[in-house]
């Protein structure tokens, strides 16, 4: 009826050798049959295909784009009055407009909020309400907080605003050894009514910020910082800072948008209800069919397991000790909003939060919300990525400690739902027995119901034909 939790084919953290398997015309591969080699011992990653380059070029760029996705932002701090610039950016958001900045653009040095905020060409002015800062950057606002100086405006749609900014690229925000050749910035100065476009060398790349010889004056301070990347005008930070005058070459300096940037997003946007990804999240299957008329619980179905030291995922009945929740957040979006750009449909990636209860020694430790906050930055500032492998050899959903290029997915909508979708594959979870579970349930034997039957078929199969691959977030 299903595969056992210790079978062979459950790659573990401690190196399993591969399975191989094939994708049958009418079913997902059942992992329990593949041949599995163990004279020797395999990492994961030996059999990988590598992962593309990052193409850092404008080819197909539109030269004037920037210009429709920069604004000036006109407001009083302390009693004075300041400009600044913001930038939009293009994040698959459900509805409003995603404007980043410079978080002191928003909030004086001495934590008080900015008044008057106007943008030209946006009317009324722009309330506090919808304004967020960086929490890091609100406790001690100031250069001394430099990597954390971002923040948002949301804008609310109007019935003719459409998606417009920047692309992203999560690819591009995490990688740590890309040679860039140039970076582009754009700000408004004082008295100017035009953004001013220059570029600049890359003097030192790090996690979280980015410096660049690029001079920079006041009233450049929340611009965007971006790069070509496969020809869409990809941002990859936030300008805040100019270099120091009194030291000759110091270079200006900007705040990359990283993973913790992102999850903020997502955060502010939910908060605002035009959401940017899923937060805290588990994948669930949907259009499940009870195995009798009277047996009405709404939580039945499949779900996407992750299990400690385990390495592939399993589909599992029933939420009961699943411990496997998701930030789902928009991996690569290209560049939306003007004539002759470039417009794809969003990737999406998977960050996998690992449980409290797998962490050593984690009932010595706080508890509480401490022990939340610190899981949660664990989650961003070390994540596992989940993979979607669509190879005809490999055939499977499993962790990874990088982020890779099958970590990308499109969720395709459907009528009710959406399906998981890469290299023209969808993703599929099955798990045998559920037609003959007794009448009163699986009375909490909820790991009596759980198969390791999860992976791709080809996208154009019906769905009537193969059920289980429309999926809901929960």
């Amino acid at each position: 009826m299903v595969t056992s939790v210790g079978s062979p084919a459950s790659s573990t953290w401690s190196g399993a050798s591969r399975p191989s398997s094939t994708l049958h015309e009418d079913a997902i591969p059942d992992p329990s049959t593949a041949r599995e080699d163990i004279t020797v011992f395999q990492h994961p990653d030996w059999d990988d295909r590598p992962d593309e380059d990052l193409d850092i070029s404008l080819v197909g760029a539109q030269a004037d784009n920037w210009k429709n996705w920069t604004v000036k932002l006109e407001f009083t701090m302390q009693g004075g009055k300041r400009t600044g610039t913001a930038f939009y950016i293009n994040l698959d958001q459900i509805k409003g407009q995603i404007l980043l900045t410079a978080a002191h653009n928003l909030i004086s040095d001495d934590g008080e909020m900015v008044q008057d905020m106007k943008i030209p060409g946006i009317d009324g002015p722009i309330t506090t309400d919808r304004m967020f800062i960086c929490e890091e950057y609100k406790k001690k606002p100031g250069p001394d907080s430099k990597i954390h100086d971002y923040g948002m405006i949301l804008l609310e749609s109007t019935p003719k605003s459409t998606p417009k900014g920047f692309g992203f690229s999560l690819k591009l925000a995490e990688a740590s050894d890309v040679k860039l050749p140039a970076v582009n910035i754009i700000g408004y100065h004082p008295g100017t009514i035009d953004p001013e476009f220059n570029s600049g060398k890359v003097s030192r790349l790090m996690s979280k910020c980015i410096k660049y010889t690029v001079k920079a004056v006041a009233g450049n301070s929340g611009g965007p910082v971006w790069v070509g990347s496969d020809g869409r005008e990809t941002v990859i930070g936030i300008h805040n800072y100019g270099g120091d005058p009194a030291k000759k070459g110091s270079p200006s300096q900007g705040t990359r948008i990283h993973r913790g940037v992102l999850h903020d997003i997502c955060r502010w946007t939910a908060e605002a209800g035009c959401d940017v990804g899923h937060l805290s999240r588990r994948l669930k299957v949907i259009g499940l069919k009870p195995p009798h008329d009277e047996y009405t619980d709404p939580e039945l179905s499949f779900y996407l397991r992750f299990t400690k030291g385990v390495l592939t995922a399993k589909a599992r009945l029933g939420p009961e000790d699943l411990e496997t929740t998701f930030d789902v957040v928009p991996g690569l979006t290209s560049a939306a909003g003007s004539a002759g750009s470039r417009r794809s449909p969003a990737k999406y990636v998977f960050m996998f939060k690992e449980p409290s209860s797998w962490q050593e020694n984690s009932e010595d430790e706080d508890s509480g919300a401490e022990e939340d906050t610190k899981n949660l930055k664990n989650a961003i500032e070390k994540p596992l990525w989940v993979r979607w492998r669509t190879d005809v050899d490999i055939n499977r959903v499993e962790l990874s400690e990088r982020l890779r290029d099958d970590s990308f997915v499109a969720l395709q909508k459907k009528a009710k739902g959406f399906e998981v979708i890469r290299d023209k594959m969808k993703l599929r979870m099955v798990v045998d027995g559920v037609d003959v579970m007794p009448f009163e349930g699986p009375e909490g034997l909820y790991e009596l119901y759980e198969s390791e039957q999860v992976g791709f078929i080809p996208s154009e199969r019906k769905h009537t034909d193969f059920p289980h691959c429309v999926f809901t977030f929960v």
